[in-house]
């Protein structure tokens, strides 16, 4: 989290690079912020993609009344089959295990079309909105004629969360490329799958042997094993069409994630080249608040390390009652270790308030650790914090520095730009 509050504030001074400058003159500016992206195509994909919603739903409906029948039709048979005195052993547990195979795939399918659906509204959501904001002015806020250093420090921030996101998108598009070429495979494999189950049922009378007994339920467990095959590739295949949708819903939401943040970016160059207005008043305001913040963390950090010298002192002293009950005992299991894993084993009445009295004086001990390193943490945070103010501050000078032309030499501003870089880049390990 700190880390990211630091890098969203280091955004703000990416445009320091010199070739943005260009020393003491701004470059150029481009004529227009936002990258406006024609929306016909987007139009021509919604309206596909709401004839194909519309086919769906009318599919799973009929889906829906065709997967209950047959299920009802298999458990039908799986009662039969049970019932039926005949059928016992092996045989019939595979029968009765490949029918409700089937019962489990079905169900799968129908829930398959219920995820392709979704993803499909979802998509029809994504362009509409999209469709109503083409040039996602909804996303840089109200233009103002001039912006002050929180104005920069706010976009930094909304930059790096908006790197974040297109992070994860990219990252779920990548994952599902792969698992939409796996569910490939795996249609192909269950197709072969398919076709050696039907030369199997075909040949099968071919194959029985005279007066064997097992031939009718043998024949039974093809018939479902051919019918189980078909229902698992329907499956993959339908998997299959779920993934493509979510593929081509990522697609889209990574272009329209990319699009806002060239956005924002072009905003935040903007704001640096010609909208940025930093005075003197706004370094002394600073300076000020910096310093307050510099005795609030010291005053904050001292109280900490005074109640973690406190905790240490009680430490100490109960590690000390410790070793002396050690002693003072002879009994199994008095072993310290063993009374933080609950493992310890006594043989006495006496052994049992000897033991109760070392682990009430361990647990106390346990606790007093944990205390500490609570503190331990707050005086850490409290300094990062204190940190990201020190950082704030100087940032507000370096942009007043140039934003009132106070380097003599681009090497100055090589340096200024330096020191944000090399912090940067122990961010970024």
């Amino acid at each position: 989290m700190m880390k990211k509050l630091f890098c969203s504030m280091l955004l703000t001074v990416g445009a320091l690079h010199a070739d943005v400058f260009d020393m003491f003159s701004f470059g150029k500016l481009d004529a227009a912020l936002n990258v406006v992206i024609g929306s016909g195509k987007t139009q021509e994909d919604l309206g596909h993609l709401r004839i194909q919603l519309d086919l769906l739903q009318k599919q799973e409906r009929v889906l829906h009344e065709e997967n209950h029948t047959q299920i009802e039709k298999i458990k039908a048979q799986i009662g039969a089959c049970e019932q039926n005195r005949s059928y016992t052993g092996q045989y019939a547990n595979k029968l009765i295990l490949t029918l409700k195979s089937s019962i489990q795939v079905l169900n799968t399918i129908r829930s398959s079309q219920k995820e392709w659906i979704a993803i499909l509204k979802s998509h029809i959501a994504l362009l509409e909105d999209y469709v109503k904001d083409p040039d996602l002015a909804g996303i840089t806020g109200e233009a103002k004629t001039l912006y002050n250093f929180d104005d920069l420090k706010d976009l930094g921030n909304q930059i790096a969360g908006q790197e974040e996101r297109l992070e994860v998108e990219r990252a779920q598009k990548k994952e599902t490329e792969l698992d939409l070429e796996n569910s490939k495979k795996k249609v192909a494999a269950a197709e072969k799958t398919v076709k050696e189950k039907l030369r199997e049922q075909a040949e099968f009378s071919k194959d029985v042997k005279a007066h064997d007994r097992y031939v009718h339920i043998k024949s039974e467990i093809l018939d479902a094993e051919v019918l189980l095959a078909g229902y698992e590739t329907d499956s993959l295949i339908l998997k299959t069409q779920e993934k493509e949708a979510k593929l081509a819903l990522l697609t889209d939401a990574v272009f329209i994630e990319e699009h806002k943040l060239e956005i924002l970016k072009k905003k935040l160059d903007f704001i640096v080249r010609i909208s940025l207005r930093i005075e003197a008043e706004d370094v002394r305001q600073a300076e000020e608040k910096l310093k307050k913040e510099k005795q609030r963390y010291l005053t904050a950090t001292d109280n900490f390390m005074q109640a973690i010298e406190t905790l240490t002192i009680k430490e100490e002293k109960l590690k000390k009652e410790l070793t002396f009950l050690e002693k003072s005992y002879d009994e199994p299991g008095k072993d310290i270790q063993n009374l933080t894993e609950w493992i310890s084993t006594v043989q006495s009445f006496e052994g049992y308030l000897n033991l109760g009295e070392m682990g009430l004086k361990n647990d106390e001990l346990l606790l007093l650790e944990r205390e500490a390193d609570f503190l331990k943490s707050k005086t850490e945070f409290e300094k990062i914090k204190f940190k990201a103010q020190e950082l704030n501050f100087d940032m507000i000078a370096s942009w007043y520095k140039i934003k009132h032309q106070s380097f003599k030499t681009s090497d100055e501003l090589v340096a200024e730009v330096k020191k944000y870089q090399d912090l940067g880049a122990e961010l970024v390990r």
